[in-house]
Parts: C-alpha cells; structure tokens; sequence
C-alpha cells in the first residue's frame, strides 16, 4: 500500500506487483511512502529528493509505526551498503519532534550503535553535536521530574534521551545533574523515578573515579538483599572509562564480588563499550579456558555472541579466528552465527567510518 500527500490531506493507494518491474501513479503526490500501515516484509529504497519531500511531513502523515518502520528500513539499507550513511542523516529532522516510545527507542539504538562501532576520537565531537541537536528538544519537553500526566511511556522515554544524552552526546548538562540525583537517590531512594536509577548511575559512573568505584561496589555489598540494586550496580561498573578501573571491573569477574552466572552479562557490558572493548577482548582471550570451565554451556554461548560487539578491524579477524579454534559441539551453531554477522559487521564499520566524515559535514551545513 502506498501512502501519499496531497494538497488535499493524505491519500492511499494499493497495487499488487506482478512483474519484477512496474510503475505507480500517484496523483498530485507531494511525498510518498511505499509500505503503507507498515504491513509490508519488504525493504524499500528512497532517493534524496523522496527523503527530503517526506522529512517535513512525517509527524503529522505518518503514524508512529510507519515512522518505526521507516527508520529502521533506511537503517538496515544503511548497513547493507544500499543507501549512505548521509541519507540516514537527511532523514534525522523529521524525529526531532518524535514522542512515540518505541520509535525514539529505534533511534537511539541506532545511533548507540553508530557511537560503538563507526564513530572514532576524529569524529566524535561532532556525532556528539548531532547526537544533542537532535534530541535535546525531547529532553526540553520531558526534563528529570515524573509529572502527574506522564505515562509509562513517557518514564521510558525520558530514561532513554537521558542515557542517549549523557552517553553518547557527552552533555556537561546532563552528567553534572545526573551525579547530583544519584548522590540524593543514594541518601532517599523515592526521590528518583525507578526508571532513571540504572541512567544516572551509568551516567555517573562516565566521568568517575576510584572514590566513587569504590562506592558503587560497597553499594552493591549492601544491596545483597535487594536482587535489582545489587545487579544494576554491578553493571554500572562496567561504564567507569579511567584504563585502571576498566582493567580493575575485568579482574573482578574472577572475585567472589560476582556471581559465576553474572560474569558474561559483566563482560559483555565491557565489550559493549568503546573505551573498554580492547581491553575486554584482549582479557577474554586470556582466560578462555577458566571461563569455559566455570561457565556452564548457555553461558558460554552468551559470551560468544558478546564478542561479537568487537567489529573493528584486526580484532574483528582475530576474534573469529579464535573461536572457530576453539569451538565445541555445544557452541559450534553459535559460533558461525556469530562469525558471519562479525565478518559482516566489520565490512559495514570499515565503510562506514570512511562515509561519516562526510556525512556529519554535510549535515551540520
């Protein structure tokens, strides 16, 4: 079904493919979009001049899960080497507005994904820039304090732009205010929505110190009672970049701190992370053999795919290779499910990373 706007308002239109080829007539359109009601298993290409008529229009003639579909289409067209890496940025304006929950959460995984494996130090001021530019409208509108309107997706969504916020536009603003609520959470714990309690922590814990290392795991101590506590501040330990901490929160995977069953989900929060990945991936490597004795099996396979965050190259390479050298019956499946997602991940990065430049360019002009 293709949806289209006139001067009219928006009008439909279906039509059955039956040759490889064809053409669609769609009078007076001033945009269109060809998967109507996103009802359609199909990946669609959108030329420059298709993305910059249905930008402006999109809030207003697209629902919200029309709008999800779109961005993930460009998205995974992106990836796959069918579209650049500057129309996916063309198509960014049209979300500064977005309040739907799960489209804003597409997006933001997008770009949490761009931020991992694409972006380097050369560029990361400027994603950052585009990362703020474009979702700090949401955060202006939604601000750190529940309202007596907000609905449950409005709580999930304001968690998601501050974490986006704090994380990958590297917001002064935010990580400053986020360390303020964690340290009044710590003294009353109902004085923060439940839904920002991991944001704020993870924040915090970006720009942290031993001090406050050193605080987030005596605050795991005494959480042992309180299963969610313990575990989010565990993980949190993962988001402290100073290279000594990153190689301390490694070494404790092996302590009596963490649980045998919470080592990979520990690990794969460090490969997870640009600052921390190499060092995970080198220290996974080292001890392979302890963790395939410790690990039962599931657990072993969930470490696997961890691995495959390590998209930059060599290590990308290497990673493969050492698992396919060291597989076993009970990891063989994921193992090559892991190492031909890598292999074209990697692929993907390496263009990727050569297009961004340009991209940001063109897009802050």
């Amino acid at each position: 079904m293709w949806k289209y706007g006139t001067s009219d308002g928006v009008e439909e239109k279906r039509t059955v493919f039956s040759d490889a080829k064809t053409t669609v007539h769609l009078p007076r359109a001033r945009w269109y979009y060809p998967n109507g009601g996103a009802s359609g298993f199909y990946r669609f290409l959108l030329d420059d001049a298709a993305l910059d008529a249905l930008v402006p229009a999109m809030q207003t003639g697209l629902a919200a899960h029309e709008r999800l579909n779109l961005l993930d289409n460009q998205f995974a067209l992106v990836r796959a080497g069918q579209r650049s890496l500057a129309s996916y940025m063309r198509l960014l304006a049209g979300y500064r507005e977005e309040t739907d929950r799960a489209v804003v959460g597409t997006l933001i995984d997008h770009l949490a994904w761009l931020w991992l494996h694409v972006v380097d130090d050369a560029v990361e001021k400027p994603f950052a820039t585009l990362v703020e530019e474009l979702l700090w409208p949401q955060w202006q509108s939604l601000g750190w304090d529940t309202r007596p309107t907000d609905s449950d997706d409005d709580r999930l969504r304001r968690a998601a732009v501050a974490a986006a916020l704090g994380s990958i536009a590297r917001s002064t603003t935010i990580r400053r205010e986020a360390r303020q609520r964690l340290e009044r959470y710590w003294s009353d714990p109902k004085s923060l929505d439940p839904n920002l309690v991991s944001v704020v922590a993870n924040i915090s814990a970006l720009d942290g110190d031993a001090a406050l290392y050193e605080r987030y795991l005596e605050r795991k101590r005494q959480a042992s009672t309180d299963p969610e506590e313990e575990y989010r501040f565990l993980l949190a330990l993962a988001s402290f970049e100073q290279p000594a901490l990153i190689q301390r929160t490694l070494e404790l995977t092996f302590s009596d701190e963490v649980r045998v069953q919470d080592c990979p989900s520990l690990l794969a929060a460090l490969l997870g992370r640009r600052q921390s990945r190499p060092a995970a991936w080198k220290f996974v490597r080292a001890r392979w053999q302890t963790l395939t004795e410790i690990l039962d099996p599931m657990l072993v396979q969930n470490l696997i795919r961890a691995l495959g965050q390590v998209t930059y190259q060599p290590a990308a390479a290497e990673v493969c290779s050492f698992l396919q050298d060291h597989v076993r019956e009970e990891t063989r499946e994921t193992t090559a499910q892991v190492c031909e997602q890598l292999r074209l991940d990697a692929l993907a990065v390496e263009r990727l990373r050569s297009e961004l430049p340009r991209a940001l360019t063109q897009h802050s002009g």
